[in-house]
């Protein structure tokens, strides 16, 4: 273990979170979920507020779930690519 030393790789799973534009978009997007429990009635503001959350939490979870899934899937087809493309050199 090094004590001390940073990783400067950026996380490939959020790495869009860097767009222009993109927080200002995420950010509405969650207000809009929002709007749309609280659009359903008989639903009280606090229990909006803990489905927006919740459905936020699932759905990230799964999308980093998904992009993990198809990278670890995907790591033996870029390998043989790789090695494809280094071997035609």
């Amino acid at each position: 273990m090094n004590v001390g030393t940073a990783s400067s790789e950026n996380n490939p799973t959020h790495s869009y979170f860097n767009s222009k534009g993109m927080w200002i978009f995420y950010t509405l997007l969650v207000g809009l979920l929002h709007w749309v429990v609280m659009s359903v009635p008989f639903i009280s503001v606090a229990v909006a507020w803990t489905l927006t959350n919740v459905i936020h939490n699932v759905v990230s979870a799964s999308e980093v779930f998904i992009r993990s899934s198809f990278n670890t899937l995907a790591q033996p087809i870029r390998d043989i690519s790789n090695l494809l493309s280094e071997n035609s050199r």
